[in-house]
């Protein structure tokens, strides 16, 4: 069997051999580990720049969005007023012409209502004519019946 000298000295070997062979593997796996870890930092930092540029365009669309609705807004409400402006027109052209035509009928209807007072004079005047025709023929009848009277008595 080995004696303690022994052990110590395969231990001591173990130990050189362990630090030649293992440590410089470690050492590369721990680079590598530092070179994942720096990799993983950059993209860290790389989505950390994406979401900065996503929220300033998101900020930025969030602008543009409600200047449009702003824009929207102003153009709905410059054509309420423009419709208002021309309905307002229209009514005041509408009651404008109803004005006008009323004028021209109610002068119409005053020289129909005119003539329609001159037909009844003359129906008047007329009527009274044929009344006193009628009567003058009667006198006239009845003064001819007398005179016939007269002279029927006179010859």
């Amino acid at each position: 069997m080995l004696d303690a000298k022994d052990l110590e000295l395969l231990r001591n070997m173990m130990g050189e051999v362990v630090e030649e062979k293992v440590n410089p593997r470690f050492e590369a796996i721990d680079r590598r580990f530092e070179a994942v870890d720096r990799r993983f930092e950059a993209i860290d930092q790389g989505f950390e720049t994406m979401d900065q540029k996503f929220q300033a365009l998101e900020e930025k669309m969030d602008r543009r969005f409600e200047e449009f609705e702003e824009k929207v807004d102003r153009r709905f409400e410059e054509f309420e007023e423009k419709m208002e402006k021309r309905i307002h027109e229209s009514e005041n052209a509408i009651l404008s012409e109803l004005d006008r035509v009323q004028k021209h009928l109610e002068e119409r209807i005053d020289k129909v209502q005119a003539n329609v007072d001159e037909l009844n004079q003359y129906y008047r005047i007329t009527k009274l004519e044929n009344d006193n025709t009628t009567l003058l023929l009667r006198w006239v009848d009845t003064l001819a019946k007398r005179v016939d009277a007269l002279e029927t008595k006179i010859a």
